[in-house]
């Protein structure tokens, strides 16, 4: 199975196909290594970058996977921040190559970080939001 395909089986497995992120509830139940896995993969974002939006360490997650445990709700709700930006981004965007493009470099509106870097905290949130209705609205990246 490719990433993509992966990526879309574990997303679909989480809730209906009509939605595109994780329902409140998976995020409070926590969300399973398995989706934070193709999300990875999906995404071409490193580890150690996933795990310092999350918020969590490498030998944390050996853990869980050993235990087959799953995310925190803290956790789960910063991955679900990274979905609904990637789904946000892909609207205005076009393309998932853009968005991980996009999500990965830094940019003068965000102080010189890159969105992903943004996404620990409810305000950077809210930052890279705006910054991507700004980018659906005008057609400028």
């Amino acid at each position: 199975m490719d990433a993509q395909t992966a990526f879309e089986h574990a997303l679909r497995q989480l809730h209906p196909a009509e939605r595109t992120t994780p329902s409140i509830e998976d995020v409070r139940t926590g969300i399973s290594l398995a989706v934070y896995d193709s999300v990875r993969e999906r995404m071409g974002i490193g580890s150690e970058r996933l795990e310092r939006l999350l918020g969590v360490s490498t030998r944390t997650l050996q853990r869980r996977r050993h235990a087959e445990d799953r995310l925190t709700a803290v956790e789960s709700d910063r991955l679900w921040r990274l979905l609904h930006v990637f789904e946000q981004a892909k609207r205005a965007l076009g393309s998932e190559d853009a968005v991980r493009q996009w999500l990965l470099n830094p940019h003068a509106h965000l102080g010189d970080e890159a969105p992903l870097d943004r996404l620990d905290t409810q305000p950077g949130l809210r930052e890279v939001e705006d910054m991507l209705t700004v980018i659906d609205e005008t057609g400028v990246a």
